[in-house]
């Protein structure tokens, strides 16, 4: 069996901005990774140990079949935890993953959190403004952490190579940011090039950049994705996975998987910033934070109005119920959304209520559809070309 070796360097460019790269090489395989942050807080030489490096490159050395050594010391108890993790998706993707051997030059020496500071990955969405807020009005009680910092990660949803909505993006997370007391940087990364299966594998990635300070700070933050009734597995970002992508050196907590997407919205909206900033969108359009016509920006509208907050001008002035129901649902995640839209719609009225009916109804043909054509990719092509250029299966 084959082992990737690991070698990483911090580069400290300025006292606002980092370079971190990760050199991976197999035989006369060789490829590099790297994290460049810019920000008043960035990761420093004394801010981290080499737990990133086995994080990031787990999800590609498990699909390769490669073990893995760091040229570098790794805390021994989050080895344990990814050797866990390793039999959860082994278990979850047989056919994408295999257990693999992690090694290093010697282990960090073990560490116990005293303090409360913790940096987050902030995305500027719903789940992410939720987390932000729950922590800093002290709404989760025990569990409350003091958010000094959010990254802002490109090269993930954000392409790293579309400036002008990068800058779009980095303003509006900074006021939402500061409203609640909180600093941002910014961190731009290739690791997606390398993760194999996004959807899969993007709670790696995440959580890699938050452990760039995990000698800096007490704890890492980020966001479920959905509550522990509508859990979707296997996904990348799942209540099982989540405790073993950190140690209790650097605890890394996903907030917010006690709440739905409605509840969630309703406690943010208390926040004007957030109103006017949020970012749902992927369909980067230009000049805007969000298209107001996508199937996530739909349903963020409806979630906001099951909330009472009937006009959000940043994600759609108004939508009509026909604007709803024109939506296709192709993957289930997503249509679980909108069930728990339905679930929660006794305010909206009938006409809403209806749409999003017709929506979920709507979504198994599609994603029927979808799955059929994603094994038959030269019929998919020709069929959805005829049938309906706008749907891209």
């Amino acid at each position: 069996m084959k082992t990737i070796k690991l070698e990483y360097n911090i580069h400290e460019i300025s006292d606002c901005e980092t370079l971190i790269t990760l050199k991976a090489q197999c035989d006369n395989e060789v490829f590099e990774m790297f994290w460049k942050y810019t920000g008043e807080i960035v990761p420093k030489k004394e801010s981290m140990n080499g737990n990133f490096a086995v994080a990031a490159i787990l999800p590609y050395a498990m699909h390769k079949n490669y073990n893995v050594h760091l040229e570098g010391c790794v805390s021994q108890e989050f080895i344990a935890s990814l050797q866990e993790c390793q039999d959860l998706w082994t278990l979850w993707r047989p056919e994408l993953y295999h257990k693999v051997t992690i090694t290093c030059d010697g282990f960090d020496a073990p560490q116990i959190s005293l303090g409360n500071k913790a940096v987050m990955a902030f995305s500027g969405g719903v789940d992410a403004c939720y987390s932000l807020h729950a922590h800093q009005r002290k709404l989760l009680g025990e569990r409350n952490r003091n958010i000094e910092l959010g990254l802002l990660i490109i090269g993930f949803d954000i392409d790293r190579d579309n400036l002008d909505w990068i800058k779009i993006a980095e303003e509006a997370n900074r006021k939402i940011l500061a409203s609640y007391g909180a600093k941002q940087t910014v961190v731009e990364t290739n690791w997606k090039d390398y993760c194999v299966d996004w959807e899969m594998s993007f709670g790696f990635g995440v959580t890699t950049t938050l452990h760039h300070f995990n000698k800096s700070h007490q704890f890492g933050v980020w966001s479920a994705d959905e509550d522990y009734l509508f859990e979707v597995r296997p996904w990348g970002n799942h209540s099982s996975q989540n405790p073993l992508l950190s140690d209790r050196s650097f605890p890394i907590v996903a907030t917010g998987a006690g709440l739905d997407r409605s509840s969630k919205v309703k406690v943010i909206s208390e926040n004007p910033e957030v109103l006017s900033n949020i970012r749902v969108c992927w369909a980067f359009p230009v000049g805007l934070l969000n298209c107001g016509r996508c199937e996530k920006c739909v349903r963020t509208y409806l979630n906001f109005k099951i909330a009472g907050v009937d006009v959000v001008d940043v994600i759609s002035p108004v939508l009509k119920p026909s604007d709803i129901s024109r939506i296709k649902i192709k993957h289930y995640p997503a249509k679980m959304f909108y069930i728990e839209i339905l679930k929660n719609s006794g305010g909206l009225n009938l006409n809403y209520r209806r749409a999003v009916r017709h929506v979920i109804v709507m979504s198994k043909f599609y994603i029927a559809v979808k799955k059929f054509l994603d094994h038959r990719p030269k019929l998919k092509k020709f069929i959805m070309s005829k049938i309906d250029p706008s749907i891209h299966y």
